[in-house]
């Protein structure tokens, strides 16, 4: 009959969700406490019946439990993963227990007998209730069919069929029973435990059962005559031996293959030996398995828990082989991992027995794949390490880098040029790079040549321009180079790409500074020189009719010149350091009023002061406050029709004085709002060459402004004019 015992270690390819698994255990301590509640109930009720035992029965029932006994200690096992189902020829007592003795004697014996057996095996206490349950159960079982089937004594051919229908029922009753709990806590699949080992079953309980039914026969003809079934019990056991050792091999053959793919089957950095370390302890039925690897000067332990321990090496002389944490009581045995010169660390085992040849040879075989996986870990460990290395070399660069295939398409695209470009990387990768990066109109279209061949069109340094997604036109300077496969050959170019646009924007303003100023410069010169040459040729005297207006007109290219050269000391000075204000109470309405009427008598334009608020007393300096206002003027007379008003306006708002200038001029375009308050920045339109100017004022006003504690802004529509506004914080708000 068949009995679980504890397996020597737990094998489990895919483990159960927590749930599931905590779900079945119940199931299974369930199974079991009904189980063993069940077989107490059946011998309980046969105690008074022993009670009145004579001395014959005595001996016979105390002979069966021997019987029993005996025949539980030399079991034949073979492993359900968590669980390890044993075989043995009890079965062969039960049927002729069944023909000869009383109820009562066959139960108790039963009981009584496997009892004893598990307890001298030293099985666990579940194991013990289980097993003897379910036996007094099965056979319990059994007795009760054999009742009801008419029948005569051991002799009758009709006692023999009841005998085996009984039998069959206690084989179906013990076999499902035990597939149950095995199904239940080896995670396994109930016909998967029954479909294992049934032929076996099968074939075994036929040849006990008969084997029994002819011992009764002829214990009944001549009781020395039972000898001679011990004969074929013995066959039986042999047979049965030879059986479960030919699948142990097959078992240990697969496990074998299993564990070779488990242990390679993937690539990692820090290895995972938990499967390979439970199919290690499977296939050398041992309790304990773990690897111990010298590592750092300390020792890395693994065990089929998937617990792994580092322990500091103190001892220079302390090797992997002597060091270890499993089961004391048992006996630890290692195979060296790595090569004879160069020991890596061990694969042990723990077992009672010795290993044999065979299993010593398939230990260290085990191990050499474990050297394999390690120095496949090793390699893979430093491959990972490289490319993160590489992969944070250049996301830190500062230049970018993009690779193009040889069908012309984005293969990568790396952080810089994400934020040189403003296009992520899952957008370029794998299109053209001229369909990334667009040149705007009038430009040259460099983009789609970059990825020929670099022998074709040289490795030189190119500078190419794109549109941005906002509008605004970036430049980047880049030089590529052939990129080749292992074997030599271009598979690819590598470019290397930097941002240069602040620098070709920066030389664009030092250009137009340069133009600006030129022009600024001569304009006033080109009169004073035609005057003063007249007068140094004599041409004109300079108490002549007309000469006072001459003088005038220089007077006035004069102050125009010191204006712009003031303006280019001030811009300088504002650089460096904050422009020197003297902040006073101030009343805004007549300051501005008074400035507004400078400003007309001057540039002879049609100023209009529109006051939209009283008593806006505010902290600010007089002097810059007018400064501010008459630039802000005469930047609106130079960019208005001729004859168009000039609306200067102040209000409150927030606490603050709003002063406004409003004219009717072309407008300023949406995307040039934030530049036009930089240094040396002029819209470039139809207007920029008439009115001239370096493009200092709106950035020496800005800075005025704010350093009053205000700020300046502009609200704009191209074709609708321009209104520039400043705040300066009011007194008392």
């Amino acid at each position: 009959m068949a009995t679980i015992e504890a397996a020597t270690q737990a094998v489990v390819p895919s483990p159960p969700t927590l749930a599931s698994r905590s779900r079945r255990n119940s199931l299974a301590q369930i199974l079991i406490l009904v189980v063993t509640s069940s077989g107490i109930i059946v011998c309980a009720r046969q105690v008074p019946n022993a009670l009145h035992w004579s001395g014959v029965q005595i001996l016979g029932a105390a002979t069966l439990a021997v019987s029993i006994l005996i025949a539980e200690l030399f079991p034949l096992h073979l492993r359900h993963r968590t669980e390890t189902e044993s075989f043995s020829v009890t079965d062969v007592m039960w049927t002729a227990g069944l023909l000869l003795a009383p109820h009562s004697i066959l139960l108790l014996s039963v009981g009584s007998g496997v009892l004893a057996s598990q307890l001298i095996r030293k099985q666990p206490v579940r194991k013990v209730a289980f097993n003897v349950g379910q036996f007094v159960l099965a056979i319990w079982a059994a007795q009760a069919l054999f009742a009801l089937i008419p029948h005569g004594g051991p002799l009758d051919s009709a006692t023999w069929g009841a005998a085996a229908a009984a039998m069959a029922l206690n084989f179906v009753v013990n076999q499902g029973l035990m597939a149950l709990v095995i199904s239940l806590t080896a995670n396994e699949s109930l016909r998967s435990v029954v479909l294992d080992s049934l032929p076996l079953d099968v074939l075994l309980a036929v040849g006990h059962v008969t084997i029994g039914i002819v011992a009764a026969v002829l214990w009944t003809l001549a009781p020395g005559g039972v000898l001679i079934a011990a004969v074929p019990v013995m066959l039986s056991y042999m047979a049965c031996s030879g059986w479960l050792r030919s699948v142990h091999e097959r078992d240990r053959m697969q496990d074998l293959y299993r564990a070779g793919q488990v242990l390679l089957e993937r690539l990692e950095t820090d290895g995972d030996f938990r499967a390979f370390l439970e199919l290690v302890a499977r296939m050398m039925d041992a309790t304990e398995a773990e690897i111990v690897i010298l590592r750092d000067d300390a020792m890395v332990i693994h065990d089929t828990s998937g617990k792994v321990s580092e322990i500091p090496s103190l001892d220079q002389d302390m090797t992997p082989v002597a060091h270890g944490r499993g089961e004391a009581v048992d006996t630890r045995q290692a195979a060296v991992i790595g090569e004879p010169w160069n020991e890596t660390g061990v694969l042990a085992v723990y077992r009672s027995k010795p290993l044999t040849e065979t299993e010593r040879s398939l230990l260290e075989a085990l191990a050499t794949q474990v050297y394999v996986k390690l120095r496949h870990s090793a390699v893979f460990a430093r491959t990972v390490a490289g490319e993160q290395e590489l992969a944070r070399i250049i996301s830190s660069s500062s230049d970018g880098i993009l690779v193009i295939g040889e069908d012309l398409r984005i293969r990568s695209w790396s952080p810089a040029m994400e934020r040189i470009t403003g296009v992520p990387a899952g957008t370029a990768v794998g299109r053209p790079l001229g369909d990334v990066l667009i040149a705007p109109a009038g430009e040259d279209d460099v983009w789609g040549f970059v990825g020929t061949s670099a022998t074709e069109r040289g490795e030189r340094v190119e500078t190419g321009s794109f549109a941005r997604a906002d509008g605004t036109v970036g430049w980047i300077r880049f030089s590529r180079s052939a990129l080749r496969s292992p074997d030599g050959e271009p598979s690819g170019v590598v470019v290397v790409a930097r941002d240069v646009s602040a620098d070709i924007q920066a030389e664009q303003a030092k250009t137009n500074f340069i133009a600006a100023i030129s022009h600024e410069l001569r304009t006033p010169l080109t009169p004073l020189k035609g005057y003063l040459s007249m007068f140094a040729t004599g041409r004109m005297a300079p108490d002549a009719e007309g000469a006072g207006e001459s003088f005038a007109v220089m007077l006035r290219q004069t102050e125009r010149l010191e204006n712009l050269i003031n303006d280019l000391l001030e811009a300088n000075r504002m650089q460096t350091d904050q422009p020197a204000v003297r902040l006073e109470e101030v009343e805004m309405i007549a300051l501005v009023a008074g400035a507004v009427a400078e400003s007309a008598e001057v540039s002879g334009a049609t100023v209009l002061f529109e006051p939209r608020a009283s008593q806006t007393v505010a902290s600010a300096d007089p002097l810059r406050v007018k400064q501010v206002l008459a630039g802000l003027i005469s930047n609106a007379v130079k960019y208005s029709p001729p004859g168009s008003p000039i609306v200067v306006e102040t209000a409150r708002d927030a606490g603050c004085c709003v002063v406004s200038v409003k004219d009717h001029g072309e407008g300023i375009p949406a995307d040039l709002l934030d530049r036009i308050f930089e240094r040396f920045y002029k819209v470039d339109n139809g207007s920029t060459r008439s009115t001239g100017g370096v493009g200092l004022g709106l950035y020496i006003a800005k800075q005025l402004v704010e350093s009053m504690g205000g700020r300046l802004w502009v609200a704009s529509k191209s074709g609708e004019g321009s209104t520039f506004s400043f705040s300066l914080p009011l007194l008392g708000a």
